[in-house]
C-alpha cells in the first residue's frame, strides 16, 4: 500500500486517502482459563508504524510456554503507568513522535489523511490519547476453527488492521463534520470505541 495514492470509500460513499497510521499495541496476553494457563509479555509496549516503518508490524513474543492457548488479549494505547511513567525507552522514546509535545502522555492512535468534499480534498487528523481512550480487546482462537490453536515458539498469530473501521462501527464518523480530533476532543471517544471494535481482526494462527 502506498500512502496517499490509494483511494478508499466508507459505507456512505465518502472518499478518503491515508497518509499516516501509527498506533500502540500493549499488554499482550495469551490464556486458556479452562486449563489455568496464562502468559503475559514483559515490557509489552509496541509502536506500529503502518507506513513509516511497515517492517515493524511483526511482534515477536519471547519465552512463550509450549501450551495450548485459547485466547489473545491486547490493548490499543498505553496503560496509565506507561502513559505517565518515567521509563521512556524503546518504543516509548518521545523521539518516535507519539509523545505529546504540549501535554503529559502519548498519542495512542495517530491517523491522518484527506477526504473528498465536493470537488476539493481536505485534510483529516485524528490524534487520540489519554487514559480514558485506552482500550483492551480479546480474540478467541476457537472462532477461527472448532478447536484451539497450539501457540509455540515458532507459531504465528495473524491480525489484520482495517483503518477504515475507525470511521464505521459502532460510531459512524462523518469526515465532513468530525475531521480534526486532538487528545480527548469531540470525536475521540467515538474513534477509540471504533478501534476497539473492528480495527484489528484475528485472521489466522498456527
Amino acid at each position: 500500500m502506498v500512502r496517499d495514492q490509494l483511494v478508499f470509500k466508507d459505507s456512505a460513499g465518502q472518499e478518503y486517502s491515508i497518509k499516516t497510521l501509527n498506533y500502540f499495541i500493549s499488554n499482550i496476553k495469551l490464556s486458556n482459563s479452562a486449563q489455568n494457563i496464562f502468559y503475559s509479555e514483559v515490557g509489552s509496549y509496541h509502536l506500529i508504524n503502518a507506513f513509516l516503518n511497515p517492517n515493524n508490524t511483526e511482534i515477536i513474543l519471547r519465552n512463550v510456554p509450549r501450551k495450548k492457548f485459547s485466547e489473545l488479549e491486547l490493548s490499543i494505547g498505553l496503560d496509565s503507568i506507561a502513559n505517565s511513567g518515567i521509563d521512556k525507552t524503546g518504543d516509548l522514546d518521545p523521539g518516535t513522535g507519539m509523545y505529546w509535545n504540549w501535554a503529559d502522555g502519548y498519542k495512542f492512535f495517530e491517523f491522518e489523511g484527506s477526504y473528498k468534499s465536493g470537488t476539493e480534498r481536505k485534510p483529516f487528523l485524528f490524534h487520540v490519547g489519554e487514559n480514558v481512550n485506552y482500550r483492551t480487546i480479546k480474540f478467541s482462537f476457537s472462532k477461527l476453527l472448532s478447536r484451539n490453536y497450539d501457540i509455540v515458539k515458532d507459531g504465528q498469530i495473524l491480525l489484520d488492521a482495517d483503518a477504515g473501521a475507525s470511521f464505521e462501527s459502532p460510531n459512524k464518523i462523518d469526515l465532513t463534520v468530525v475531521n480534526n480530533v486532538m487528545s480527548t476532543a469531540t470525536g475521540a471517544k467515538q474513534i477509540a470505541d471504533n478501534y476497539a471494535f473492528g480495527f484489528l481482526k484475528l485472521v489466522g494462527a498456527n
